[in-house]
Parts: structure tokens; C-alpha cells; sequence
């Protein structure tokens, strides 16, 4: 009976050290899948279109994604792109943890690339993260962060960058510019004055706008830049020395937030600086000139969406909208199109919920 139960408990053992091993190799599989699916993005760029005005975070993946989270500590204004075959879920924003925009694409067809469109707001910096999960077990997470400058809508258009000692060839050059700016446009100017290097001003530029380089050229002593808004078109030009800045550009916000953002980094420098501020006559009725297309186009906006329920509720009780003229048949047609999508997504998230 003895030997009979040592070789029982001998069997047992052995059993337990089998489920052992196949736990340890099953956990080995794990590690190695989850080291190469986080490894798996291949790809993210983010682009600023002067076109569109607008941003678009580009990601590619070696894997199938299942979702995307969106995380951002700026305001974020999401746009629909027609190709994306995610859809899209918005959560309130959460201030006191410092998410001012909280949103998922989840992927509805497999498919290993997302492209997410969207607009900010200029002011402050920011930054967004982006959480891409696979489709494969072990879903685990890939984070792709996304810094925001202050003027982030800003694209560079055109550079003069100074070379050698600060020579009067840059100085005209610089001036040129300057002046074809302000020929074609009421262009207001900031001056700051300091003891500050054109290394130093360079950083503190890199700092609150985008596709500044890393570093002013060798022995260069100037640097000059032009820059874009994607979405007013109005023009910034940025020409720096030692000691000495010119910032000129037809926005008077453009200008402020560049004087905040500036100060902010000489203050952290521990550099004093003197600004000088000269306003044009006509700025401020420039400014308003650009923005009212964007305001009555916000206005019309604003009027169809009150329109178009009451005029669905009369499409639905007449049976017929012939009698109506041309804009508020448009408007009806664009309701019912919004309503057949929703209804599409909300069947796509029934079925989902039943798959799961």
C-alpha cells in the first residue's frame, strides 16, 4: 500500500510539473507577443495642411488596430475624414485632470491604418496622446505622444536663414521680406531688445511655433522665417540677430501670444528684455475683415441646423417637399443622410455588443 502511494503522489508531481512548464512556455508566448505587438507601429507621422487647415495624425501598424484613444490637454475640434473606417465616440472633457479632449476610433473593418483630422485651438501649448491598440491578443497599448506649440496652426512657408557674420546682404534680404509683407498687407510689429544670443531667441522661437529647425545653421549670427496660419492666412515673419528681434504680422493675436510666450521663456532664461510694440492704423479692422467669412459661415451653419428639424417634422406630415424651395429641400435631404449614418453606426455598435 506504501508503494502503491508514493507512486501515486510520484504521478501527481509529475502531472503538477507538466502544467507548470506549459504555464511558463504559454507565458514566454505572451511576453514575446506583447514585445513585438508593441513594437508593431511602424508609422506615425502628423501633418499640417494649409489647405484644409487642419491636422492629420497619420498611424500604421505591422497588426490589425482595434481601437485608438485620444487623449489631449488643448481643446480639439474633431473632423470627419470620409476614408476612415472607425467610428467615433466622444467623452466629456475632464478639466481637473487637465483632459480637455477625451475620444476613441474604434475600427470597425480590419484594417492596419487610421487617420484622425482635426483643428486646434492657438494659445497655449499642448499635448496629445495618442493609445493605439491591436486587434491580436495580448492587446496591449502603444502610446504616441504629439507636442503642440502655442501658434501650432502656423506652417512655415519660406526661411532665409543667416550665414556667416551677421553681413548687410542678410540685413537686405530680411528688410525685402519685411517689406513685402507689409506692402501687401497691414502688418503690425513687435521689437524685442536684450542681451540675449540668436541661439538663445532661436529656442525660445522653437518653442511656441512649429518646423523651426533644431539649430540655427554653423556660424550663422541671423536667423529669418515666414510663416503661414492655416486657417485666416494671415503671415508672420520672424527676423532675430543678438540682442535684437523683429516680429512682424497682419494678427494682432498672433503677435500677443508670441509676446506672452517669449517673455515667459526670457523670464525663465533670467534674460531682461525691452519690447517695443507699434500697432498699425488698420489692423484691427484687418483682422475683422478675416475673421467675418468664418463668422457667417459659422452663422449659416447655426441657422440650417435650427431649420432642420422643424423642416423634417414637415417633410414628415406632408409626405412631400416639392413645394419648398431649393436651400431648405438641401437642408432636409443633408438631415435625413445625418440620421441614416447614426442609425448605421448604432446598428454597427448593436452587433458589436452581441459579438462581444
Amino acid at each position: 500500500s506504501l508503494t502503491a502511494r508514493m507512486a501515486k503522489e510520484q504521478a501527481e508531481l509529475a502531472e503538477l510539473r507538466a502544467k507548470v512548464t506549459k504555464e511558463r512556455e504559454r507565458h514566454a508566448a505572451n511576453q514575446h507577443a506583447a514585445l513585438s505587438v508593441s513594437q508593431s507601429v511602424v508609422d506615425v507621422r502628423h501633418r499640417l495642411s494649409l489647405q484644409e487647415g487642419c491636422f492629420v495624425l497619420f498611424v500604421e501598424a505591422a497588426v490589425s488596430l482595434f481601437a485608438l484613444a485620444l487623449q489631449s490637454t488643448v481643446p480639439l475640434v474633431l473632423l470627419d475624414l470620409p476614408s476612415n473606417v472607425a467610428i467615433l465616440s466622444k467623452s466629456p472633457a475632464d478639466l481637473a485632470s487637465g483632459n480637455a479632449t477625451l475620444a476613441t476610433y474604434r475600427c470597425q473593418e480590419s484594417t492596419n491604418r487610421l487617420s484622425i483630422k482635426f483643428r486646434a485651438r492657438e494659445g497655449i501649448a499642448g499635448k496629445i496622446s495618442a493609445y493605439i491598440i491591436p486587434a491580436i491578443p495580448p492587446k496591449t497599448c502603444s502610446v504616441i505622444e504629439v507636442q503642440l506649440p502655442p501658434l501650432c496652426m502656423h506652417q512655415m512657408v519660406s526661411s532665409i536663414p543667416g550665414g556667416g557674420s551677421a553681413s548687410q546682404q542678410d540685413a537686405s534680404q530680411a528688410d525685402s521680406l519685411v517689406q513685402q509683407l507689409q506692402q501687401s498687407r497691414p502688418c503690425s510689429e513687435l521689437v524685442l531688445q536684450g542681451n540675449f544670443s540668436v541661439h538663445a531667441f532661436h529656442s525660445w522661437l522653437r518653442d511656441v511655433l512649429p518646423d523651426v529647425p533644431t539649430h540655427l545653421p554653423a556660424n550663422s549670427s541671423t536667423g529669418s522665417y515666414l510663416f503661414k496660419q492655416s486657417q485666416l492666412g494671415t503671415m508672420l515673419s520672424c527676423w532675430y540677430t543678438d540682442g535684437q528681434a523683429k516680429l512682424v504680422c497682419d494678427s494682432i493675436t498672433t503677435l500677443a501670444i508670441l509676446q506672452n510666450t517669449l517673455l515667459a521663456s526670457a523670464t525663465a532664461a533670467k534674460q531682461q528684455v525691452s519690447i517695443r510694440y507699434q500697432l498699425h492704423p488698420q489692423a484691427l479692422q484687418h483682422c475683422c475683415g478675416v475673421l467675418w467669412p468664418f463668422l457667417e459661415e459659422q452663422r449659416a451653419l447655426a441657422r440650417r441646423k435650427k431649420l432642420g428639424g422643424a423642416l423634417q417634422e414637415l417633410h414628415m406630415q406632408e409626405g412631400d417637399a416639392s413645394f419648398l424651395a431649393r436651400e431648405y429641400k438641401d437642408i432636409i435631404s443633408t438631415q435625413s443622410g445625418k440620421e441614416n449614418t447614426q442609425n448605421g453606426q448604432d446598428a454597427a455598435d448593436d452587433t458589436q455588443g452581441l459579438d462581444a
